[in-house]
Protein backbone atom coordinates (compact mmCIF):
# COMPACT_ATOMS: atom_id res chain seq x y z
CA UNK A 1 0.00 0.00 0.00
CA UNK A 2 1.42 3.14 -0.85
CA UNK A 3 0.54 6.63 -0.27
CA UNK A 4 0.99 9.62 -2.79
CA UNK A 5 1.05 13.22 -1.32
CA UNK A 6 0.77 16.41 -4.89
CA UNK A 7 1.42 19.57 -3.58
CA UNK A 8 0.02 22.05 -5.60
CA UNK A 9 1.10 25.94 -5.59
CA UNK A 10 -0.38 28.68 -7.63
CA UNK A 11 0.47 32.47 -7.22
CA UNK A 12 -2.63 34.33 -6.28
CA UNK A 13 -1.96 38.66 -6.41
CA UNK A 14 -4.64 39.13 -4.10
CA UNK A 15 -3.09 36.77 -1.45
CA UNK A 16 -6.79 35.51 -0.41
CA UNK A 17 -6.99 31.85 0.12
CA UNK A 18 -8.04 28.46 1.83
CA UNK A 19 -6.70 24.88 2.05
CA UNK A 20 -8.38 22.02 1.78
CA UNK A 21 -6.12 18.40 2.26
CA UNK A 22 -7.97 15.28 1.45
CA UNK A 23 -6.73 12.14 1.89
CA UNK A 24 -9.15 9.12 0.48
CA UNK A 25 -9.32 5.43 -0.04
CA UNK A 26 -11.67 3.60 -2.49
CA UNK A 27 -12.47 -0.32 -3.42
CA UNK A 28 -11.40 -1.22 0.06
CA UNK A 29 -13.78 -4.12 -0.70
CA UNK A 30 -13.94 -5.07 3.65
CA UNK A 31 -10.19 -6.11 3.58
CA UNK A 32 -9.40 -5.44 7.42
CA UNK A 33 -5.71 -7.19 7.01
CA UNK A 34 -5.22 -3.83 5.29
CA UNK A 35 -6.41 -1.61 7.47
CA UNK A 36 -3.73 -1.58 9.97
CA UNK A 37 -1.27 -0.52 6.94
CA UNK A 38 -3.36 2.66 6.37
CA UNK A 39 -3.85 3.66 9.22
CA UNK A 40 0.15 3.84 9.29
CA UNK A 41 0.94 5.52 6.16
CA UNK A 42 -1.47 8.60 7.74
CA UNK A 43 0.27 7.95 10.55
CA UNK A 44 3.58 8.59 9.01
CA UNK A 45 2.70 10.61 6.22
CA UNK A 46 0.45 12.99 8.19
CA UNK A 47 3.01 16.18 7.81
CA UNK A 48 2.57 16.16 4.64
CA UNK A 49 -0.90 14.74 3.96
CA UNK A 50 -2.28 17.13 6.80
CA UNK A 51 -0.26 20.48 5.50
CA UNK A 52 -1.28 23.50 8.03
CA UNK A 53 -4.12 21.94 8.89
CA UNK A 54 -4.35 23.56 12.15
CA UNK A 55 -3.92 26.89 10.81
CA UNK A 56 -7.24 29.12 9.62
CA UNK A 57 -8.12 28.49 6.13
CA UNK A 58 -7.21 25.13 6.46
CA UNK A 59 -9.46 22.15 6.32
CA UNK A 60 -9.31 18.47 6.42
CA UNK A 61 -11.09 15.68 4.70
CA UNK A 62 -11.03 11.75 4.91
CA UNK A 63 -13.05 10.81 1.90
CA UNK A 64 -14.36 6.88 1.57
CA UNK A 65 -14.95 6.44 -2.30
CA UNK A 66 -17.13 3.44 -2.78
CA UNK A 67 -16.69 -0.53 -1.22
CA UNK A 68 -15.79 -0.46 2.01
CA UNK A 69 -17.94 -2.62 3.30
CA UNK A 70 -18.58 -6.32 1.49
CA UNK A 71 -20.37 -8.90 2.24
CA UNK A 72 -21.81 -7.46 5.63
CA UNK A 73 -24.08 -10.41 6.55
CA UNK A 74 -21.32 -13.32 6.58
CA UNK A 75 -20.74 -14.40 9.96
CA UNK A 76 -17.78 -17.18 11.15
CA UNK A 77 -15.05 -15.18 13.46
CA UNK A 78 -13.91 -17.36 15.87
CA UNK A 79 -13.44 -14.78 18.97
CA UNK A 80 -17.11 -13.88 18.38
CA UNK A 81 -19.73 -15.75 16.21
CA UNK A 82 -22.46 -13.83 16.79
CA UNK A 83 -20.52 -10.92 14.68
CA UNK A 84 -21.12 -10.73 10.82
CA UNK A 85 -18.60 -9.21 8.36
CA UNK A 86 -20.62 -5.61 8.20
CA UNK A 87 -20.38 -4.96 12.06
CA UNK A 88 -16.03 -5.45 12.01
CA UNK A 89 -16.10 -3.78 9.04
CA UNK A 90 -18.02 -0.66 10.45
CA UNK A 91 -15.98 -0.99 13.52
CA UNK A 92 -13.04 -0.48 11.85
CA UNK A 93 -14.71 2.12 9.55
CA UNK A 94 -14.86 3.89 13.39
CA UNK A 95 -11.48 3.84 14.40
CA UNK A 96 -10.41 4.91 10.56
CA UNK A 97 -12.23 8.01 10.89
CA UNK A 98 -11.47 8.67 14.61
CA UNK A 99 -7.44 7.90 13.96
CA UNK A 100 -7.53 9.59 11.03
CA UNK A 101 -8.71 12.90 12.35
CA UNK A 102 -6.13 12.75 15.56
CA UNK A 103 -3.36 12.58 13.41
CA UNK A 104 -4.74 15.60 11.27
CA UNK A 105 -4.59 17.46 14.16
CA UNK A 106 -7.77 18.93 13.75
CA UNK A 107 -10.96 19.02 15.93
CA UNK A 108 -13.51 21.65 14.37
CA UNK A 109 -12.45 21.64 10.53
CA UNK A 110 -11.97 17.82 9.90
CA UNK A 111 -15.09 15.86 8.12
CA UNK A 112 -15.43 12.55 6.82
CA UNK A 113 -17.46 11.72 3.71
CA UNK A 114 -18.75 8.92 2.02
CA UNK A 115 -19.91 7.74 -1.09
CA UNK A 116 -21.65 3.70 -1.62
CA UNK A 117 -20.31 1.38 -3.71
CA UNK A 118 -21.98 -1.21 -5.19
CA UNK A 119 -20.37 -4.00 -3.17
CA UNK A 120 -21.34 -2.19 0.51
CA UNK A 121 -25.02 -2.72 -1.03
CA UNK A 122 -24.15 -6.56 -0.69
CA UNK A 123 -26.31 -7.30 2.42
CA UNK A 124 -29.54 -5.22 1.13
CA UNK A 125 -29.83 -1.43 1.12
CA UNK A 126 -32.00 -1.48 4.10
CA UNK A 127 -28.92 -3.02 6.53
CA UNK A 128 -26.48 -0.42 4.66
CA UNK A 129 -29.17 2.39 5.85
CA UNK A 130 -29.27 1.48 9.68
CA UNK A 131 -25.01 1.63 9.68
CA UNK A 132 -25.47 5.05 7.90
CA UNK A 133 -27.87 6.24 10.27
CA UNK A 134 -25.42 6.22 13.22
CA UNK A 135 -22.21 7.20 11.54
CA UNK A 136 -20.09 10.21 12.11
CA UNK A 137 -19.31 10.97 8.97
CA UNK A 138 -21.38 12.51 5.49
CA UNK A 139 -22.42 10.06 3.50
CA UNK A 140 -23.49 11.51 -0.33
CA UNK A 141 -25.26 10.11 -3.03
CA UNK A 142 -25.72 12.45 -5.78
CA UNK A 143 -26.72 10.45 -8.37
CA UNK A 144 -29.61 8.77 -6.32
CA UNK A 145 -33.90 8.55 -8.24
CA UNK A 146 -35.34 10.12 -5.09
CA UNK A 147 -38.57 9.96 -6.48
CA UNK A 148 -38.04 6.05 -6.92
CA UNK A 149 -36.25 5.92 -3.24
CA UNK A 150 -38.53 6.16 -0.61
CA UNK A 151 -35.81 4.66 1.79
CA UNK A 152 -33.16 6.85 0.84
CA UNK A 153 -36.01 9.65 1.53
CA UNK A 154 -36.60 8.66 4.95
CA UNK A 155 -32.49 8.20 5.60
CA UNK A 156 -32.45 11.71 4.26
CA UNK A 157 -35.33 12.95 6.37
CA UNK A 158 -34.57 11.61 9.46
CA UNK A 159 -30.57 11.95 9.40
CA UNK A 160 -29.05 15.45 8.07
CA UNK A 161 -25.52 13.74 7.38
CA UNK A 162 -26.77 11.82 4.38
CA UNK A 163 -27.25 14.24 1.32
CA UNK A 164 -26.82 14.27 -2.56
CA UNK A 165 -24.42 16.89 -2.40
CA UNK A 166 -21.87 18.75 0.35
CA UNK A 167 -20.90 22.49 0.55
CA UNK A 168 -18.09 23.34 2.81
CA UNK A 169 -17.31 26.78 3.84
CA UNK A 170 -13.84 27.50 4.48
CA UNK A 171 -12.87 30.96 6.39
CA UNK A 172 -10.06 33.00 4.36
CA UNK A 173 -6.99 32.34 6.36
CA UNK A 174 -6.40 36.55 6.09
CA UNK A 175 -9.33 38.19 5.20
CA UNK A 176 -12.71 38.25 8.13
CA UNK A 177 -15.70 37.32 6.49
CA UNK A 178 -14.62 36.11 3.56
CA UNK A 179 -15.48 32.38 2.64
CA UNK A 180 -14.30 29.68 0.45
CA UNK A 181 -17.13 27.23 -0.87
CA UNK A 182 -15.71 23.58 -1.81
CA UNK A 183 -18.12 21.55 -3.39
CA UNK A 184 -18.21 17.66 -2.63
CA UNK A 185 -20.76 15.12 -4.91
CA UNK A 186 -20.41 11.23 -4.73
CA UNK A 187 -21.65 9.43 -7.68
CA UNK A 188 -22.55 5.67 -7.14
CA UNK A 189 -21.56 3.36 -10.26
CA UNK A 190 -25.64 2.42 -10.97
CA UNK A 191 -25.30 -1.27 -12.18
CA UNK A 192 -27.38 -2.63 -8.64
CA UNK A 193 -29.27 -4.77 -11.62
CA UNK A 194 -25.83 -6.81 -11.97
CA UNK A 195 -24.37 -6.37 -8.08
CA UNK A 196 -27.20 -6.82 -5.88
CA UNK A 197 -30.34 -8.26 -8.38
CA UNK A 198 -33.31 -7.83 -5.41
CA UNK A 199 -31.53 -6.35 -2.84
CA UNK A 200 -32.80 -2.85 -3.08
CA UNK A 201 -36.15 -2.70 -1.57
CA UNK A 202 -36.39 0.99 -1.44
CA UNK A 203 -33.33 2.70 -3.47
CA UNK A 204 -33.07 3.22 -7.13
CA UNK A 205 -30.33 4.79 -8.94
CA UNK A 206 -30.33 7.09 -12.34
CA UNK A 207 -29.62 4.58 -14.76
CA UNK A 208 -29.51 1.90 -12.96
CA UNK A 209 -27.98 -1.07 -15.05
CA UNK A 210 -27.90 -4.79 -15.40
CA UNK A 211 -24.33 -4.46 -16.72
CA UNK A 212 -20.88 -5.40 -15.06
CA UNK A 213 -19.72 -2.31 -14.25
CA UNK A 214 -16.30 -2.65 -16.76
CA UNK A 215 -18.90 -3.17 -19.71
CA UNK A 216 -20.59 0.23 -18.88
CA UNK A 217 -20.56 3.03 -21.98
CA UNK A 218 -21.24 6.88 -21.77
CA UNK A 219 -24.50 6.13 -23.23
CA UNK A 220 -25.45 4.39 -19.90
CA UNK A 221 -24.58 7.08 -17.77
CA UNK A 222 -26.02 9.98 -19.25
CA UNK A 223 -28.44 10.80 -16.26
CA UNK A 224 -25.45 10.65 -13.78
CA UNK A 225 -23.32 13.16 -16.53
CA UNK A 226 -26.19 15.44 -16.51
CA UNK A 227 -27.00 15.28 -12.96
CA UNK A 228 -23.33 15.87 -12.30
CA UNK A 229 -23.53 18.95 -14.70
CA UNK A 230 -26.44 20.68 -13.69
CA UNK A 231 -25.22 20.71 -10.06
CA UNK A 232 -21.55 22.07 -10.73
CA UNK A 233 -23.71 24.33 -12.80
CA UNK A 234 -25.94 25.53 -10.10
CA UNK A 235 -23.01 26.19 -7.77
CA UNK A 236 -20.82 27.77 -10.17
CA UNK A 237 -24.00 30.23 -10.65
CA UNK A 238 -24.04 30.82 -6.94
CA UNK A 239 -20.59 31.44 -6.45
CA UNK A 240 -19.57 33.12 -9.59
CA UNK A 241 -15.76 34.19 -8.32
CA UNK A 242 -15.10 30.46 -7.47
CA UNK A 243 -12.45 28.87 -9.39
CA UNK A 244 -12.62 25.18 -10.60
CA UNK A 245 -9.08 24.42 -11.77
CA UNK A 246 -8.68 20.25 -12.32
CA UNK A 247 -10.12 17.39 -12.35
CA UNK A 248 -8.34 13.89 -12.13
CA UNK A 249 -9.98 10.61 -12.89
CA UNK A 250 -8.81 7.45 -12.01
CA UNK A 251 -10.02 4.36 -13.78
CA UNK A 252 -9.80 1.15 -14.64
CA UNK A 253 -10.18 0.85 -18.76
CA UNK A 254 -11.70 4.19 -20.08
CA UNK A 255 -13.06 5.21 -23.60
CA UNK A 256 -10.43 7.10 -26.05
CA UNK A 257 -12.43 10.06 -26.23
CA UNK A 258 -13.07 10.77 -22.38
CA UNK A 259 -11.00 13.41 -22.00
CA UNK A 260 -11.93 15.04 -24.64
CA UNK A 261 -15.54 14.41 -24.17
CA UNK A 262 -15.48 15.78 -21.04
CA UNK A 263 -13.76 18.82 -22.17
CA UNK A 264 -16.74 19.51 -24.41
CA UNK A 265 -18.99 18.95 -22.19
CA UNK A 266 -17.62 21.41 -19.79
CA UNK A 267 -16.38 24.10 -21.85
CA UNK A 268 -18.34 26.93 -20.07
CA UNK A 269 -15.18 26.26 -17.45
CA UNK A 270 -11.84 26.27 -17.36
CA UNK A 271 -10.54 22.83 -16.31
CA UNK A 272 -7.13 20.44 -16.69
CA UNK A 273 -8.65 16.97 -16.85
CA UNK A 274 -6.11 14.42 -15.93
CA UNK A 275 -7.35 10.89 -16.73
CA UNK A 276 -5.10 8.42 -15.22
CA UNK A 277 -6.11 4.56 -16.37
CA UNK A 278 -4.15 2.25 -14.05
CA UNK A 279 -4.73 -0.70 -16.89
CA UNK A 280 -2.18 1.62 -18.89
CA UNK A 281 -0.43 3.23 -16.79
CA UNK A 282 1.16 1.47 -14.19
CA UNK A 283 4.44 3.53 -13.55
CA UNK A 284 3.36 5.02 -10.09
CA UNK A 285 1.60 2.29 -8.88
CA UNK A 286 1.89 -0.33 -6.48
CA UNK A 287 -0.14 -3.55 -6.00
CA UNK A 288 0.43 -5.56 -3.04
CA UNK A 289 -1.37 -9.17 -2.06
CA UNK A 290 -1.61 -10.89 1.13
CA UNK A 291 -1.71 -14.39 1.63
CA UNK A 292 -5.27 -15.62 2.21
CA UNK A 293 -6.95 -18.74 3.81
CA UNK A 294 -10.64 -20.03 4.60
CA UNK A 295 -10.81 -21.54 8.23
CA UNK A 296 -13.55 -22.79 10.33
CA UNK A 297 -14.33 -24.45 13.40
CA UNK A 298 -15.71 -28.02 13.34
CA UNK A 299 -16.14 -29.09 16.90
CA UNK A 300 -12.67 -29.11 18.71
CA UNK A 301 -10.89 -28.47 15.33
CA UNK A 302 -9.72 -25.77 13.43
CA UNK A 303 -9.78 -26.74 9.79
CA UNK A 304 -8.65 -25.04 6.69
CA UNK A 305 -10.54 -25.54 4.49
CA UNK A 306 -8.62 -22.93 1.56
CA UNK A 307 -5.39 -21.79 1.46
CA UNK A 308 -4.10 -19.11 -1.24
CA UNK A 309 -0.32 -18.21 -0.68
CA UNK A 310 1.14 -15.10 -1.74
CA UNK A 311 2.83 -16.19 -4.67
CA UNK A 312 0.03 -18.41 -6.12
CA UNK A 313 -1.92 -14.69 -5.61
CA UNK A 314 0.70 -12.87 -7.09
CA UNK A 315 0.85 -15.05 -10.47
CA UNK A 316 -3.71 -14.85 -10.63
CA UNK A 317 -3.27 -11.11 -10.12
Amino acid sequence: MSIKVNSTISNNISFKSARVNIVSIADNHGDLLAMPQLMKAIEVHKRDIFSQSAERGAHSILSIAGDFFINPLKKGFLTNPTFNNGDVQYNFLSKLMYLTKRASGSNNNFDTVYTPGNHCYDGGDEWLYKKLSRASMTTIMTNVDLKASPLVNRLMEDNENVVQQKIIEIPDNKKDGLVHKVLFLGVTIPSMDYYVPGLMKGTKFIGNSSKNDVYLQKSDLRGTIRTLKSRVTHFKEENPNGVIEKIKIVCMGHEADLKASLEQDLSSYKLDIDVVDILRDKTDLQFKREADATIVREGNSIVVKEFYPLNLLQKLS
